[in-house]
């Protein structure tokens, strides 16, 4: 074969290697976008469900039971829109690997720290 083919391979293999990796450090980026507000809302809420659990006081308890609910949601909808954006990423599981660790590095989840 050509030495040109080769060279042209290369570059392709090489520009959709960095095109990959642009993907996924973008794709990283927004996943702690669609996570910033519900990662500050859940971290007030789970405050709170804390104390009420404390004090015995039900009503706030199922209070905030739900609102959590509501911030799951609202990041799912958004983790949902990054699936349509980044259609690549959501069909290899390597590559959705590869973005979670970097959102843990980017963007590491402040709930990790009531969990046992």
């Amino acid at each position: 074969m050509k030495p040109t083919f080769y060279i042209f391979f290369c570059l392709s293999i090489f520009n959709f290697t960095a095109m990959a990796n642009d993907d996924t450090s973008q794709a990283a980026d927004d996943v702690c976008q669609c996570l910033q507000e519900p990662y500050q809302q859940a971290e007030l809420v789970i405050s709170a469900f804390s104390e009420a659990q404390q004090s015995g006081d039900l009503s706030t308890v199922t209070q905030t039971q739900d609102q959590l609910m509501n911030i799951i949601n609202t990041a799912e909808l958004c983790m949902e829109r990054l699936q349509i954006k980044y259609p690549e990423i959501n069909k290899d599981q390597a590559q959705q690997e590869k973005v979670m660790l970097l959102t843990d590095e980017l963007c590491p989840n402040p709930l990790n720290k009531y969990r046992q």
